[in-house]
């Protein structure tokens, strides 16, 4: 769960990996960027110390190989959503923008929170997302 009213560093809740909660020293491979890795966005870890391995390749360039590798992907199989966003009392909208027709692929993903506010002309949306439930 997020919960986004909560400080940086404290949002992520019952985080589970295979089953069982992550605890707090369990250590994991995280597969990035080399902006992330070597600290832009100053996550914790990623700092550019313990890389495993540098890459030549963009993430973009593996996304499109492996995709293009497996011609016939089952969206049922592979958009399962692990997470939700913890409810949210928000006062006043919350907007995001996003790719024009977005709705569509949103829910066929399980992101039934997202509404069309309108079309900004530029090939972009802007939505609203109900955290409040």
């Amino acid at each position: 769960m997020i919960d986004v009213s909560q400080p940086l560093g404290q949002r992520i809740h019952d985080l589970v990996y295979d089953g069982k909660p992550v605890q707090p020293d369990q250590r994991f491979i995280i597969a990035t960027n080399n902006y992330r890795a070597s600290g832009g966005g100053h996550f914790p870890g990623l700092d550019g110390h313990a890389d495993v391995l540098d890459a030549a390749d963009a993430n973009r360039r593996i996304l499109i190989d492996w995709i293009r590798a497996h011609p016939h992907l089952d969206r049922d199989r592979l958009s399962g959503r692990s997470w939700h966003f913890a409810p949210l009392d928000a006062h006043g909208p919350i907007i995001v923008t996003g790719p024009a027709n977005a709705l569509p692929a949103a829910r066929a993903a399980g992101l039934y929170d997202l509404r069309k506010l309108h079309d900004n002309a530029d090939g972009t949306t802007a939505y609203t997302v109900d955290l409040g439930h």
